[in-house]
């Protein structure tokens, strides 16, 4: 079996990197106080989810 995990490219590994990069906005969002979400931010300044 010569399949390399890290380098397979399927649904998986797709879901690990969206994860990845939604977790390091997160953490962005939360040491600087910026939405990560443009939406949110036009719409009004706060967190509130209506």
């Amino acid at each position: 079996d010569d399949k390399d995990p890290d380098s397979e490219i399927g649904p998986s590994s797709l879901f690990r990197e969206c994860v990845t990069v939604l977790m390091q906005e997160a953490e962005h969002s939360l040491l600087t106080g910026d939405p990560f979400l443009p939406e949110s931010s036009s719409d009004s300044g706060n967190l509130t989810i209506t």
